[in-house]
C-alpha cells in the first residue's frame, strides 16, 4: 500500500454520539465534543467512522482512488473513502490525528501509525501513570486513560 500525505483539516462534528468503552478520550475545545479514541495495537492505519465526518472534509488518497480497501480483525471487508486529520485540545497541547475514513464503529489509533510513523513511544502498563504516548523528541507525555471493557 502507497503512503499518502494528509493534508487537510476538519472541524469534527458530533453527528452520532456514542458512549463506548475505551482507551483515551480526547476534548475538542472549540466545540466541546468529548470523542473516545481506541489506541489498537493491531491495527496498521488509523482509522475513523465515515458516519462522524462530513464528506467535504475527506481527502481522495492514492488507497481510496484505487479502491483498496482494509480487513478489520474480524475478517470483515471496509471501503476506503479517503481521509481526513482531526485537530484536538490535550492538556492545554494542540493534538492532530491523521487517519483514513472507512466502516468503522469507533475511531482507532493505530499503535504501528503513532510509533514508528510519528516517532511516539506508546506505553501501557498496570498504573495510571504507566499509559501514556511520548514524544521521543521532546519527553512530552500525552496521558491516556485505561478503561475496562
Amino acid at each position: 500500500m502507497k503512503m499518502v500525505k494528509f493534508t487537510k483539516t476538519i472541524n469534527q462534528k458530533d453527528k452520532k454520539a456514542e458512549r463506548w468503552t475505551e482507551i483515551n478520550e480526547v476534548e475538542k475545545e472549540n466545540d466541546k465534543v468529548r470523542r473516545k479514541i481506541t489506541i489498537d495495537s493491531g491495527a496498521e492505519e488509523s482509522m475513523w467512522p465515515k458516519e462522524m465526518v462530513e464528506q467535504e472534509d475527506v481527502v481522495e488518497t492514492e488507497v481510496s482512488r484505487r479502491g483498496i480497501g482494509f480487513v478489520a480483525a474480524n475478517g470483515s471487508k471496509m471501503r476506503s473513502c479517503g481521509a481526513m486529520k482531526t485537530t484536538f485540545q490535550e492538556g492545554g497541547k494542540a493534538r492532530s490525528m491523521n487517519a483514513h475514513v472507512t466502516d468503522v464503529k469507533k475511531p482507532l489509533g493505530s499503535v504501528y501509525r503513532i510509533a514508528d510513523q510519528k516517532r511516539n513511544l506508546v506505553c501501557f502498563g498496570p498504573e495510571p501513570q504507566h499509559n501514556f504516548i511520548m514524544t521521543i523528541q521532546t519527553g512530552e507525555k500525552m496521558m491516556l486513560t485505561r478503561e475496562k471493557r
